[in-house]
């Protein structure tokens, strides 16, 4: 680790600041509650597959494939 990047991560653990994985869940998270409220207030249906995605389709037409870590658009 070069001096610099140590410097940052030994910073990073006196602050408390968020990792990129720490991040990345919480984006994660609020994206799966703003598609439960789309879902909710009928603006959305969501339909699992086999594979184990999903599929998120909006009533003006749009059609989103949900993986593990990816929103791809369909449609």
């Amino acid at each position: 680790m070069t001096g610099r990047t140590r410097a940052v991560a030994s910073y990073a653990k006196r602050r408390k600041v968020p990792t990129a994985s720490e991040e990345g869940r919480q984006a994660k998270a609020y994206a799966l509650e703003c598609i439960a409220n789309l879902v909710e207030e009928g603006l959305a249906q969501l339909a699992h597959a086999a594979d184990g995605a999903s599929e998120l389709r909006l009533v003006t037409g749009e059609v989103y494939r949900l993986g593990e870590n990816t929103l791809r658009r369909i449609a």
